[in-house]
């Protein structure tokens, strides 16, 4: 077996297992047995499972959590498998022809080529065996529960003695992904056509011509995936999403139950819950993953030296640029293009709404249920190194303290002084803070405020920022490129007016970081003074004294001097260090971006000003036009390629972030609401403390919106700017380049939260909405 051979069944394997089994594995020809598996798997649906329990639906005499129970278990999962047998058998040519093209696409014969298809082979054969495994957990678990009911009936005061029925899932054919290495190849290939081009001009056209065939064959394709897969994926969208309310309904329903907990069917219903949840996720991933590809194939025709070709081969590619911003997307019945955006929107809207609905209308739930819905040389002279000091100077401190702050020369020596300054900075906020109060929190399991105090006030952003520390340790070499960009770009020669660009958004970098950490500090002193006040009994009537400074539990007698005071000091430690991480990496942010919206703007200078405006002796000049055109879209591309650098690393951090900044919002306006309603005693010294400490997550939240915001709005500057500029004064061939920096110019750079929502001020009103909503579901439950 070849290498082609074993990548191909690396890709597929576990799909054609799988679809193996119930005879439909479209390479085989449906006769014989492929067919008595098809219609047996159908017979056993239908007659063993589906009919009796629709039957026991209909006519039963069931109470609501067993209609829920008959539908979530069994029904609504076996509906969507045989929609999806019978889709797969009548799409079965058409799915025939997907399987034979991603055998063809694997006769590959670069290495290059090879390295990408065997890298989404890898991929889609992990996404395979998890779902599989997710699945088999879910059942396995619910089996498990069903036995140990069983045999152990004194166990469970309600034990069912139904037996479950076991169905084998159904995931997404491996063809899904392919897309994907194709339009990477082709990326590839369109960055190579100006070095065949100069090799051998009269060769370009048929290069060309091929790249295109190419694309048009991989539309087609997909298209032809599109056509066979958006119904299925319609009904199971629609089913899912029900679904998944039900499922968390069952699970609250256990979880604010008087009696024991069922804790094998709580774990049944997690393992299902996520087994589903993942399935669904990853088809709006790789779908997104598609459209991304296709997206990232108009960059890299802009990317590849274009402005050396001809003006005739120009034009061509400013054809295949217009085809090619329509990227490929998979939709569900039509209705809506998968993406990670559409699934955040999916499930907060669908499931989450629905299931308020539900605790509206069957209102048996404990108030504890609210809680548990939230989603869980420096430089070469003194004044250039001013400058990159005075931006970057307060993140410098903060990060450098906590062992983050990355190293701006190359070097093979490791600091070690980082090292042991982020390991100690680690170990203190994790044993103090993290393990202690997650401790006192299962203990304090089932008070309600005490819950809500316990993670909204000092575990739940302190989490965070033991992510942040995590994720800055694993890119620091790429914070230090990009931190490295920034010292060269304040050495670089530059106008007046770019250094005043510069100086200017250096100041405000400054400005807001100094915002930063006094609102991390002041909220984290200003707890530390309330619980000095109350054990001090300033606040009077306050019962509890000699405990910790923030909720939590240690395993000695921590009561006694000096074991008491040591204690204290420690955990304040511990949440200075992590607020040091927390503001520090929002500063780091904020000066990455607005550095790069300076850039952006310098970049566009030499057309917009009238001192740096390129004079008409290089305009006539075709050859300095040429290069100066050939200088701003390298210096543009590099600027993109930081932009996505950046986005790398936040990325991940900003999701995290996102939800749970949305919770704490939510979480410490109704601490507040709870403590106005029981004139709690030191009402005044609380609300002080809350409207400080939400002003400093919302602030930190608005700040990183606002400069995503203020670079997105520069990089469309960019291209209002070379409209402006008198084009109309150039040479026809002239033209044309400018035409292509416009187009490019019309997609700004920006910064994800996980790939799920653009970072803008739309997104800040969206985060107050949502934890408007979340608010109001909770006071809904509660009746305050």
């Amino acid at each position: 077996m070849n290498d082609n051979e074993k990548g191909f069944d690396e890709c597929v394997g576990v799909v054609r297992a799988i679809m193996g089994l119930i005879g439909l594995w479209p390479m085989k020809e449906w006769k014989g047995f492929q067919k008595f598996q098809t219609i047996g798997v159908l017979l056993i649906l239908f007659l063993c499972s589906l009919i009796p329990q629709v039957t026991q639906l209909l006519i039963g005499d069931n109470d609501f959590n067993t209609v829920i129970e008959i539908l979530v278990i069994m029904v609504l999962i076996e509906i969507v498998t045989i929609v999806k047998l019978f889709a797969l058998w009548y799409n079965n040519e058409g799915m025939k022809h997907i399987a034979i093209q991603i055998w063809k696409d694997w006769q590959v014969s670069t290495e290059s080529e090879m390295h990408v298809m065997k890298s989404n082979a890898r991929k889609t054969k992990f996404i395979s065996i998890f779902c599989i495994s997710s699945s088999t957990a879910s059942a396995m678990s619910y089996a498990t529960q069903f036995f140990v009911t069983v045999y152990t009936d004194e166990i469970y005061v309600n034990a069912t003695n139904l037996r479950p029925y076991f169905l084998q899932a159904y995931f997404p054919f491996g063809s899904h992904y392919s897309p994907i290495g194709q339009l990477r190849i082709l990326s590839k290939r369109m960055r190579n056509l100006v070095e065949e081009y100069h090799s051998e001009k009269s060769l370009f056209p048929k290069l060309l011509e091929s790249v295109i065939r190419k694309h048009l064959f991989i539309i087609r394709n997909t298209d032809s995936i599109e056509h066979n897969f958006n119904k299925i994926f319609l009904t199971q969208i629609v089913v899912t999403s029900f679904l998944i309310c039900l499922q968390w309904y069952q699970l609250a329903t256990i979880l604010t139950d008087n009696g024991p907990i069922d804790v094998g069917n709580l774990i049944f219903i997690i393992c299902f819950v996520v087994g589903n949840m993942f399935s669904i996720f990853m088809l709006y991933f790789i779908a997104q993953k598609i459209h991304n590809e296709s997206k990232r194939l108009l960059h890299s025709v802009y990317e590849m030296t274009w402005y050396e070709l001809s003006p005739k081969y120009s034009r061509l590619l400013l054809i295949l640029m217009n085809r090619l911003s329509l990227p490929i997307q998979i939709t569900v019945g039509k209705f809506a293009p998968f993406s990670l955006e559409y699934f955040a929107i999916k499930f907060r809207v669908f499931s989450l709404t629905y299931l308020n609905a539900l605790i509206r209308k069957y209102n048996q739930l404990s108030n504890n249920f609210a809680f548990q819905l939230l989603p869980s040389s420096w430089a070469e002279t003194k004044f250039y190194f001013l400058g990159f000091s005075y931006a970057f100077g307060f993140c410098n401190v903060t990060l450098f303290i906590v062992g983050l702050w990355p190293k701006l020369k190359k070097s093979e020596k490791k600091d070690w002084l980082s090292i042991i300054s982020f390991i100690f900075s680690l170990c203190i906020i994790i044993i103090f803070i993290n393990i202690a109060q997650t401790t006192k929190l299962i203990i304090i399991w089932g008070d309600f405020v005490e819950m809500i105090n316990n993670i909204s006030t000092a575990n739940l952003p302190i989490m965070v920022a033991v992510i942040k520390m995590f994720i800055f340790q694993y890119y620091k070499n790429v914070l230090g490129c990009l931190l490295s960009k920034a010292m060269i770009d304040w050495q670089s020669t530059k106008t007046q007016e770019q250094e005043s660009s510069m100086y200017e958004n250096a100041r405000v970098v400054r400005k807001i970081s100094m915002i930063c950490c006094i609102l991390g500090f002041s909220s984290v002193t200003g707890h530390l003074m309330i619980r000095i006040c109350q054990e001090l009994d300033f606040i009077p009537n306050y019962e509890k004294k000699r405990e910790p400074m923030v909720s939590s539990y240690f395993p000695y007698d921590y009561k006694s001097s000096p074991t008491y005071e040591i204690t204290w000091f420690f955990q304040y430690l511990g949440a200075g260090l992590a607020t040091l991480v927390y503001s520090g990496s929002h500063c780091l942010f904020v000066g990455l971006m607005l550095h790069l919206r300076g850039q952006v703007k310098n970049l566009s200078n030499p057309f917009g000003n009238n001192k740096t405006r390129i004079n008409k002796h290089e305009r006539q000049d075709s050859k300095l036009f040429k290069n100066f055109i050939k200088s701003v879209v390298i210096r543009h591309n590099d600027l993109y390629d930081s932009a996505m650098k950046i986005e790398k690393v936040f990325s991940k951090v900003f999701f995290v972030e996102l939800i749970t900044c949305t919770i704490q919002l939510c979480l410490q306006v109704f601490l507040l609401m709870l403590h106005v309603s029981e004139r709690s005693k030191g009402l005044h010294f609380q609300i002080i403390f809350m409207m400080v400490y939400v002003l400093h997550i919302g602030t930190h939240i608005f700040i990183c919106c606002y400069v995503a915001d203020k670079l997105q709005d520069e990089c469309l500057l960019f291209g209002n700017t070379i409209y402006n500029y008198e084009w109309y004064d150039l040479p026809p061939e002239d033209v044309r380049v400018l035409i292509i920096i416009l187009r490019r110019s019309e997609l700004p750079m920006q910064i994800t939260a996980g790939k799920f929502v653009i970072f803008s001020l739309s997104l800040f009103a969206k985060i107050l909405k949502t934890s408007g909503g979340y608010l109001s579901m909770l006071l809904a439950v509660t009746d305050i």
